[in-house]
């Protein structure tokens, strides 16, 4: 059954956004005995935002249909966001339902931090040597001066290169091989 969103955005507490869900599948048969049935041999769930809505098909749901996907199904999902306290107590009155999301929250951030500190590499070394072994890193804490790993340190945005920025953008056309070498001569030879 489907629900329809409340508005506890009376304060500008909670703001909201919608998102388009489409499942694709790609459909195959299976014989058992004397029984064919139809199945699932692949599946994709895929997720468009408002707020990057553009005219026409995502990419993502092209690339899709052009890997021979059919739409399975497609649903609208509104999700939220709270901006303070307040609004985190209008979405969910439940003081119990809070904890819990706060927990599973911070123990999605304390996996993330101690995962970046396993993976930390120390610099200056002619073999691949772990930046930190045999050590014990208190969360709350962090390491060094700017507290880095600590959950009390906002995650940092990984910035792209120029050269990462265009790489995603020209994944994002989904141009085949010589399609793609044709854009870049042509790209080429413009600015040169």
């Amino acid at each position: 059954m489907a629900t329809s969103a409340v508005d506890v955005n009376s304060t500008g507490a909670v703001s909201s956004d919608k998102s388009t869900y489409r499942q694709y599948v790609k459909l195959g048969t299976v014989t058992e005995g004397d029984t064919t049935k139809t199945v699932i041999s692949e599946k994709r769930i895929m997720q468009e935002t408002a707020a990057k809505a553009t005219s026409g098909l995502s990419q993502n749901w092209q690339k899709a249909e052009d890997d021979g996907l059919v739409v399975f199904n497609e649903n609208e999902v509104v999700s939220y966001a709270v901006n303070s306290q307040e609004g985190f107590e209008l979405l969910i009155p439940d003081s119990e339902q809070r904890l819990y999301i706060i927990n599973a929250g911070l123990g999605n951030l304390q996996t993330s931090k101690a995962q970046a500190f396993m993976k930390a590499m120390a610099e200056n070394t002619t073999e691949p040597t772990p930046q930190f072994n045999q050590q014990t890193l208190d969360l709350r804490v962090g390491v060094g001066e700017d507290n880095e790993y600590s959950i009390q340190v906002a995650p940092q945005r990984r910035s792209l290169t120029d050269q990462q920025k265009l790489e995603k953008t020209l994944k994002g056309l989904n141009l085949s091989p010589e399609a793609l070498q044709q854009l870049l001569l042509s790209v080429a030879s413009s600015i040169g």
